[in-house]
């Protein structure tokens, strides 16, 4: 059996200065997995495993423009607040940084009809590591309500 959690808490204020949108924000996440011990069909036993990760993030946000394609930056800064360390291999010991910089750009796409979203790349720097990914978000407007996918 497997469990898992995910809890975030966010504030974020945002701010036009006429062409100029800019959103500043803080998070706290937190997520967490515990697998219980099982045996495999050999015989081997496996232990319990559980592992998890606190953090607080702050960063901004700008973006300029109203048309229908609005390029944007921002920057966070990431702490890890609890976290297990990397243990050493083959005499190798990791830096294990408990705080990063996240760097994102992209355009956020506003049509005027049912569909919209937004397409981007976000890196996360740490000491020895990097993690670059794509990010892209499709909102659709259903009656008056939006939905994110």
């Amino acid at each position: 059996t497997e469990k898992r959690n995910f809890a975030a808490l966010g504030v974020t204020k945002f701010m036009n200065l006429n062409q100029w949108q800019a959103a500043g924000n803080a998070q706290l996440l937190s997520s967490g997995s515990k697998a219980a011990a099982y045996t495999l069909s050999n015989a081997a036993v496996l232990n319990q495993v559980s592992s998890g990760v606190t953090q607080l993030r702050v960063g901004a946000r700008g973006s300029y423009g109203s048309g229908q394609f609005v390029p944007y930056a921002g920057l966070t800064y990431s702490q890890d607040l609890s976290r297990p360390d990397i243990a050493p291999i083959a005499g190798q010991t990791a830096a294990n940084a408990r705080d990063a910089f996240i760097v994102q750009a992209g355009v956020n796409i506003n049509q005027a009809g049912v569909v919209s979203g937004t397409v981007g790349l976000t890196s996360e720097m740490r000491k020895e590591t990097r993690n670059t990914g794509l990010l892209a978000t499709v909102s659709m407007k259903f009656g008056g309500v939006r939905t994110f996918v």
